[in-house]
């Protein structure tokens, strides 16, 4: 389910703070040097498998097993949660090799109470891999409490990874392969019904915000523009304010922030704009690399954004293999 839920990540992760002003935006500007942070963070395993383990599975059946269960432990369905598995004859024992694994959590939605406690222990090293001919996932529609997201993801000749995590588990994320693509979009509807119950959750009596108008805008394949109006109070005084921006994927799958602008429509809201335009600014024309995978040997090689009555993303990979 973390890789389903990378769909959220990726979309909110490019797209927040960031658009543009008008249909047809004009070039980004001349590139500064990269932050030292990728827009989309993965690297502790949120495009892992969750195993409901502390501890090598003695064997492929066991290792399937501790999946389901982990999955089971996070949907209201579990009688949906579906997994195919082939092991390669002659092959035994703990992360024996395996000619295919599927995973299908299609239709299943994720339980209200369930919080991600399941990242990559920092400065660990994994326990041991496993060796995977034909990796699917596929989680469409995954539903959550106020919105929809679709993941659709395959590996060939995968290495998988199994990790402890912070919360005393393992997690098995893909670190090598010879070659891969992932397919992830939401419906906008949905996805502005997430976020209006998300900064619901965020009040505090010196500042909340009430609604968030979200639009995107999409020039080309490599271009994201959005533009937010949120309407909070600062202690209690109605406080109205717009951010737009752009994102751009170049050839080498930097993302490139320019045109983030924050503008005040109310007297209180120009001062909130303000204070979050100096956050802005730190990233206005700068370029982050698009993504972080565990380890060092996945990289990407195609991207493409799909924008109609769903924000999806097309993202192709590649590895050693």
């Amino acid at each position: 389910m973390r890789s389903c839920c990378t769909l959220v990540l990726l979309l909110l992760c490019i797209a927040a703070g960031v658009g543009c002003k008008a249909n047809k935006p004009p070039p980004p500007p001349e590139p500064k040097p990269l932050l030292k942070k990728p827009a989309i963070d993965l690297s502790h395993g949120g495009g892992g498998f969750p195993v409901e383990a502390n501890a090598i599975p003695a064997n492929s059946n066991d290792l399937i097993r501790a999946i389901y269960q982990a999955y089971a432990l996070r949907l209201q369905q579990p009688a949906k949660i579906r997994i195919n598995a082939q092991t390669v004859p002659g092959q035994t024992g703990p992360l024996a090799p395996l000619k295919l694994l599927d995973i299908d959590l299609t239709g299943s939605t994720v339980r209200g109470d369930y919080i991600p406690k399941d990242g990559l222990k920092k400065d660990t090293q994994p326990l041991g891999t496993m060796r995977v001919a034909e990796l699917s996932y596929v989680a469409d529609p995954l539903k959550y409490q106020n919105y929809t997201a679709g993941m659709r993801m395959t590996a060939t000749r995968a290495e998988l990874a199994l990790s402890p995590t912070n919360d005393g588990k393992l997690n098995l994320a893909l670190v090598d392969c010879r070659k891969g693509n992932a397919h992830l979009q939401v419906d906008l509807d949905s996805l502005r019904a997430s976020l209006q119950e998300g900064v619901k959750i965020k009040r505090t009596l010196a500042f909340m915000i009430d609604k968030v108008d979200l639009d995107f805008a999409s020039a080309n394949p490599r271009n994201l523009s959005v533009k937010a109006v949120v309407h909070s109070r600062v202690l209690l005084v109605p406080a109205t304010f717009s951010i737009v921006g752009r994102a751009d994927v170049d050839d080498d799958f930097n993302v490139h922030f320019s045109n983030l602008d924050a503008h005040g429509l109310d007297p209180t809201g120009k001062v909130v704009a303000e204070l979050v335009q100096s956050r802005l600014d730190k990233a206005n024309g700068r370029a982050a690399p698009l993504m972080k995978l565990p380890g060092d040997k996945i990289r990407v090689t195609a991207f493409k954004i799909h924008l109609d009555h769903k924000l999806a993303v097309d993202v192709g990979f590649k590895g050693t293999k």
